[in-house]
């Protein structure tokens, strides 16, 4: 008996299965049209996050963009939340085999940048970039980057970060992500690095499995180059999930698109030295400047040559000392004058005193 969702949408075949959530292959009702119908599950959510959800689809349902299925419903049932999206006619990046040929897995990283692209320029993170949403149309004409924003709202909330911590999807999660931060534009430059090393290996660049170890590893080591593990890795794209994998996220590619602009010249242009490049020089190691053997000579000093004054500076100049002979004509009268006025005074004095006039 086939199960009706909403009164529109009608549950087929279970597609994926995980602690968080169902997904299931759909229909319309009224038009058959294949749909993509995910379920989270009812102790996943709580009413705050249910409310910030319900906000959520009309925004997620405006992004327009051919690398991105389009969002078509979503809302809170007895079932947990769903959302409906478009059905997208492909394999995806998870089941498709491993290794990829490095300039197709170029174009493939290329697309996931045109899609996040889209998004961000909406102010939208996907949060949650793996090889299940990532999906593939035969002969990789078409890829398309579905759930954007879905598991990052309901994996955030602080009551449920020890369930997602476990859950298969955190392995492509971010250091700063693991300690506590929001998924940002760079965590998903993160995890697009992390999609080129998986589709270039067929791994992921950290040893251990998913447990406490695996965290602190993640957070803690330097992850491998993809040529370490496939020697068919080209070293542009060494560079690239370098620069991706950054723990620090300033340290990453500063958007999408300086990412997509590296990937199609093939190249990794050097990052600006920050401050914190500055702090982590051993400047102890540098060599000491060597001493001079031979005792160097005193430059010559070189008076320069006194060029001659254009008429505007002559007339300048002899102004100026006309001035400077008018100043001191002046005070040579003022002191005359004060002299006379005190030899008066003086004589004053003394025919008063001596003669008594």
């Amino acid at each position: 008996m086939d199960r009706i969702l909403k009164s529109k949408y009608k549950i087929l075949d279970k597609i994926a299965d995980s602690p968080s959530h169902v997904t299931y292959k759909g229909t319309m009702v009224d038009s058959d049209k294949n749909i993509v119908i995910k379920i989270y599950r009812r102790q996943y959510l709580n009413s705050v996050l249910i409310k910030q959800l319900k906000k959520d689809i009309s925004r997620l349902s405006k992004l327009d963009s051919p690398f991105i299925p389009r969002l078509i419903d979503g809302d809170y049932g007895w079932q947990g939340f769903y959302f409906i999206r478009e059905f997208v006619e492909g394999t995806s990046l998870q089941e498709i085999k491993k290794p990829i040929e490095p300039e197709t897995v170029t174009n493939i990283a290329l697309s996931i940048c045109e899609a996040l692209s889209a998004a961000h320029s909406t102010g939208t993170v996907h949060g949650s970039l793996t090889p299940e949403n990532i999906f593939i149309s035969s002969g990789n004409s078409r890829v398309k980057a579905a759930d954007f924003g879905i598991k990052k709202a309901v994996a955030y909330p602080v009551d449920q970060k020890a369930k997602w911590l476990f859950d298969a999807s955190s392995l492509y999660a971010p250091a700063e992500v693991l300690l506590g931060e929001e998924p940002s534009f760079r965590s998903d430059i993160y995890q697009t690095g992390l999609l080129i090393f998986f589709m270039l290996t067929g791994q992921l660049p950290l040893r251990s499995k998913q447990d406490l170890k695996f965290v602190v590893e993640k957070i803690k080591d330097e992850p491998l180059l993809p040529s370490q593990l496939n020697g068919k890795a080209p070293k542009y794209l060494d560079e690239i999930v370098f620069r991706c994998l950054e723990k620090d996220p300033l340290m990453r590619f500063e958007s999408v698109e300086e990412l997509a602009e590296c990937l199609r010249s093939k190249s990794v242009a050097p990052r600006n030295r920050t401050f914190i490049d500055m702090l982590e020089i051993d400047y102890s190691e540098e060599p000491a400047p060597k001493k001079l053997e031979e005792p160097v000579e005193e430059p010559l000093e070189i008076v320069p040559e006194k060029k001659p004054l254009k008429e505007s500076s002559i007339l300048e100049e002899r102004h100026f000392e006309e001035k400077n002979e008018e100043i001191n004509m002046f005070r040579w009268v003022f002191m005359a004058v004060w002299l006379a006025i005190a030899a008066g005074i003086i004589y004053s004095l003394i025919n008063i005193i001596l003669i008594g006039e």
